[in-house]
């Protein structure tokens, strides 16, 4: 607060200071051509350019430019080091991809890398200084040659996330159908005395209908990655036990289940009283 009581913000920049601005391209005419037009703009500051990705790096770790314009395509990296590495080495830093590029693999590849902005090569002098205003002000700016791809690049995107996400709620349905029950069942093979050739138990199997049809293994660890596996393993121990009172007395009933389950007091509980029947198998797939 000043002496006269009026709020001052800390750390806003005046308006009359001028943009600090980084140029990196491995092209010397063009950085000749690109000082020589920013020298004459009393908005912006150019604090050193480079001629590579690394170089590009350590200037903005030590400069702390507003605003960097950085080639998509230059040695040592490439723009999308250049970007990422500027970005952690000054964080206040916005990065302007700068390219005669306007493909989308390079437009997007660069916004990826932590870019805000991306001109074309050529762009008119006062449109690229109107961007890097638009961009120290923490907007973004985008040439009009790469607005469209980028927009169905970002809409490709949308749909693509639409389905999978979709994709994810039909599974988490199906997982959740098997656990309150419905669709899921036991078969039972027999375990026999390799000298005897008696029966001592029966392996349990889970068993799960589903269109299309998946193998029990593969329910297990997308269960798991749902964060359901317990739950499901659970299921399908209460299944195996409810067939324990038809096996006959001195045969054990051996389950599957990941030591995490087993170690779970939810497992515990539904083991009390049978433990001695019960023959775990500890499988791979983690709860």
């Amino acid at each position: 607060m000043a002496s006269d009581g009026t709020l001052i913000e800390i750390g806003a920049r005046d308006s009359v200071d001028p943009i600090r601005v980084l140029l990196a391209d491995d092209e010397p005419g063009l950085r000749t051509a690109l000082t020589e037009l920013l020298s004459h703009e009393e908005r912006v500051e150019l604090i050193g350019t480079a001629g590579d990705a690394e170089e590009a790096i350590r200037i903005a770790e030590s400069g702390r430019p507003d605003v960097a314009l950085v080639d998509v395509r230059m040695p040592e990296g490439g723009g999308p080091h250049a970007a990422r590495g500027i970005s952690r080495v000054s964080p206040g830093t916005r990065v302007i991809a700068l390219s005669a590029y306007e493909d989308r693999k390079n437009v997007m590849e660069m916004l990826r890398a932590g870019a805000v902005g991306y001109l074309v090569k050529g762009t008119a002098a006062d449109e690229l200084v109107h961007g890097i205003e638009i961009v120290a002000q923490g907007g973004t700016s985008l040439s009009a040659e790469v607005l469209g791809g980028v927009v169905a690049e970002l809409a490709t995107q949308l749909r693509r996330e639409e389905i999978e996400h979709d994709a994810d709620q039909a599974l988490r349905g199906d997982i959740e159908r098997f656990v309150s029950g419905h669709g899921v069942w036991m078969v039972f093979h027999p375990i026999v005395d390799l000298e005897t050739r008696q029966e001592i138990g029966v392996e349990a199997l889970a068993r799960f209908g589903s269109i299309p049809v998946k193998p029990p293994d593969r329910w297990f660890a997308e269960a798991t990655a749902l964060e359901l596996g317990l739950q499901l393993q659970l299921r399908t121990l209460k299944e195996a036990l409810e067939a324990l009172p038809k096996i006959p007395d001195g045969m054990f009933l051996a389950v599957n289940c990941s030591h995490l389950a087993a170690a779970s007091p939810e497992f515990a509980d539904r083991l009390d009283g049978v433990e001695d029947r019960i023959l775990l198998e500890i499988t791979e797939h983690e709860a």
